[in-house]
């Protein structure tokens, strides 16, 4: 595997590609771009580089973008970075031996929500524009939302619409703008959505709202709420529970194997 870090506008992308062998050739592999959480205030460490090497191992090209937070999180910008990571991928994915067809995009928390976010609106020519990008490069293969931010609707997590709205206090215009679920259409691609009910940070709302907004528009999706679990178990692995016996939570970790499963059938 080869890995480097290259800036896209203000933001980086860190590469996790196999490395090409004419020795064991392999064919053009699936791609993923991973977005932390971390409620726009930052890049949380534990949904970056554990989950790349996690999808690595499965086989997958892996990038992970650390988009703009804080004070340069408002919208559009962490979008437009998102969108030009998607143009970055597929432009270098005969360098990268990624094939461009399967491009996916994960997201955890508010790094769902910018999942999300691009799913919906990766067609809108400011969206093009900004990406300087032609036809559908910038539309992801599948999307996979991880215990996502959703709604501006009474459900949602607050520090995040504060930030990506740039406004202490959000209107309901902005809120509306910002909720993914009331822009899903017939251009949003699939998606795997996992959750667990009783999620204190994120309610499980903003998945079922998802869920429900994808089977209006009969776009195709997976969805999985886990009973029991706090909010932000990344893997739900020993690797990423930070000495906490809590997070880690056998049943919620089949959520990563379950996503290989989604991702191949494409």
């Amino acid at each position: 595997m080869t890995t480097e870090t290259i800036r896209i506008g203000e933001a980086s992308l860190t590469t996790y590609v196999h490395q090409i062998s004419a020795d064991c050739p392999h064919p053009p592999r699936p791609a993923i771009l991973v977005l932390p959480g971390g409620g726009y205030d930052f890049c949380y460490d534990g949904e970056a580089e554990p989950i790349a090497l996690s999808y690595v191992q499965a086989g997958l090209n892996a990038y992970v973008l650390r988009y703009s937070c804080r004070e340069r999180a408002a919208f559009p910008r962490p979008l437009m970075e998102a969108a030009s990571a998607m143009v970055y991928i597929r432009r270098h994915a005969a360098a990268d031996n990624t094939d461009p067809s399967r491009v996916f995009v994960i997201g955890f928390s508010a790094g769902g929500h910018l999942a999300g976010a691009l799913a919906t609106a990766w067609h809108r020519p400011e969206t093009l524009r900004a990406a300087d990008a032609t036809g559908k490069e910038t539309k992801p293969t599948g999307v996979i939302l991880s215990y996502p931010v959703v709604s501006g609707g009474k459900m949602r997590h607050q520090g995040t619409f504060v930030r990506a709205c740039g406004k202490a206090q959000p209107s309901d215009q902005d809120l509306r703008l910002l909720s993914n679920d009331l822009h899903v259409d017939d251009r949003t691609p699939p998606m795997f959505l996992w959750h667990t009910a009783e999620d204190p940070a994120v309610p499980v709302q903003n998945s079922l709202l998802m869920a429900a907004a994808l089977a209006e528009q009969h776009i195709p999706f997976e969805l999985h709420v886990f009973p029991y679990g706090s909010h932000g178990l990344c893997l739900a692995t020993e690797e990423t529970a930070k000495g906490n016996p809590e997070a880690i939570r056998p049943d919620v970790a089949m959520w990563m194997p379950l996503s290989i499963t989604w991702i191949r059938r494409f």
